[in-house]
């Protein structure tokens, strides 16, 4: 099961994120633009998480899933209004 990181397809504004439940990350996750997806988060606090959208030129890697989801949305929000 995928839970979502999604933004609006006319603002790009974050809309939602249902892959924190206050202990970090949640992964598998997918990055939606409406209901296109455009990316995902997957990892774990063995091996860290990584951001990826191919589309964007986005790879991220953290060690820790804390605030992991909050950077992955604000990276995503610079890379899609452009």
């Amino acid at each position: 099961m995928f839970l979502p990181i999604a933004f609006c397809p006319h603002c790009k504004k974050h809309d939602i994120t249902e892959c924190e439940y206050g202990y970090g990350a949640v992964t598998p996750c997918k990055i939606y633009l409406g209901e296109k997806t455009i990316g995902k988060v997957k990892g774990d606090s063995k091996s860290g998480f990584e951001v990826l959208m191919p589309e964007y030129d986005v790879f991220v890697k953290s060690d820790s899933g804390d605030d992991l989801l909050m950077q992955a949305a604000n990276i995503v929000s610079l890379r899609i209004k452009r």
